[in-house]
């Protein structure tokens, strides 16, 4: 009793394919409640993911005059797509690492506060070919095709396995409940309610190949993509629920964002 209420649990999980072998998963994890209203968890899971039978099956196909961005040269290029599955692909591993806290101060109040601090690593990502980074090219040299005069003639963008990927994050919420209903009849239960949301990204990196420097998307990197990570983002969301009736009213910032566009190309 003088610890309060503990839990702890855990789980495993193991899978065999005829195509591609065994893929396990395990995961275990820690609640404490301290005291009443306060709770403190602690989470890990590991996890094999196997790819989709179209990222692996899909027929080979090539696509004439297709245009690129070419950020070697900073000019749009007209290529020869080659597209389809790829049967070297291999599982990913994926581990998690979670730490919770979620407090409510007030016994009469439905107001809560949680915050979670989630670590993810993957093994082997499993990604869809993006377009011509130098970064990519650098990589996989073999996926890129160029003539005498150095301009891009051709790309195969079949999935691959990059090296590994690395995420951290903090998420903050703070949820507001209040249900009341009229005595009369007809009048029906009314309900409002309310959230606020804080995510930090305090990393968010890939690493292609063994031995190649991390690219951190935080920080401009987005290989060949423009939709690079935020790092900071806030939400606000109310909905009032009246017999009938819904009304939702919702709203959202995220921090500015910058994709590299390479050495000759603009940021």
């Amino acid at each position: 009793a003088k610890l309060g209420k503990l839990s702890v649990n855990a789980n495993g999980q193991y899978e065999s394919f005829s195509d591609i072998g065994g893929l396990g998963a395990a995961g275990a994890g820690l609640t404490w409640m301290p005291f009443k209203g306060l709770n403190l968890s602690a989470d890990y899971g590991w996890e094999e993911g196997e790819p989709t039978p179209q990222q692996v099956n899909d027929p080979v196909q090539q696509t004439l005059n297709i245009p690129v961005y070419d950020y070697a040269t900073g000019q749009t290029a007209f290529v020869t797509l080659t597209s389809g599955g790829n049967p070297a692909l291999r599982t990913d591993s994926r581990q998690l690492v979670k730490l919770g806290v979620n407090y409510k101060p007030f016994q009469t109040k439905e107001i809560r506060v949680s915050a979670n601090y989630t670590q993810t690593r993957i093994d082997r990502p499993i990604a869809f070919f993006p377009t011509a980074s130098p970064e990519l090219e650098a990589a996989f040299p073999s996926r890129f095709v160029r003539d005498a005069l150095g301009r891009l003639t051709a790309i195969d963008t079949r999935p691959l396995n990059f090296d590994h990927a690395d995420t951290a994050d903090l998420r903050t919420n703070l949820t507001y409940r209040r249900n009341w209903g009229g005595p009369k009849p007809d009048t029906g239960p009314k309900g409002l309610y309310v959230t606020l949301s804080d995510r930090w990204r305090l990393r968010d990196e890939v690493t292609i190949r063994p031995g190649m420097a991390p690219l951190d998307k935080l920080s401009g990197a987005s290989l060949g993509q423009v939709n690079a990570s935020p790092r900071h983002e806030i939400s606000v969301s109310a909905n009032l629920n009246i017999p009938g009736y819904t009304f939702v009213a919702f709203s959202f910032w995220r921090s500015p964002t910058r994709a590299d566009g390479g050495a000759l190309g603009q940021d």
